[in-house]
């Protein structure tokens, strides 16, 4: 996803916490800051109006986490990009 950023390709990703699926939505990723730990996604989120949200992904335990809001606890979750350009 950090590459398609720096392309200016801001991916569409589907957020869904399987198998139970309390969650099921789709966010646009903007931003990208990295360190050795982790790497802290900016995305826009629909249901929430007041600025950014935030996804973090874990290189230790190759994990996101998404942070609790009014339609999600936070967490662990999966997800994938629904999509990266006109060809896909």
């Amino acid at each position: 996803m950090t590459e398609a950023l720096q392309e200016n390709r801001p991916p569409i990703l589907h957020l869904s916490k399987l198998p139970d699926l309390v969650l099921n939505h789709c966010i646009v990723v903007f931003a990208a800051e990295e360190d050795k730990e982790e790497i802290r996604f900016q995305a826009y989120d629909p249901n929430e109006t007041k600025g950014p949200v935030l996804l973090t992904y874990n290189r230790t335990n190759r994990t996101f986490y998404f942070p609790q809001n009014k339609y999600f606890r936070g967490g662990k979750l999966n997800l994938y990009v629904v999509y990266r350009s006109w060809l896909y």
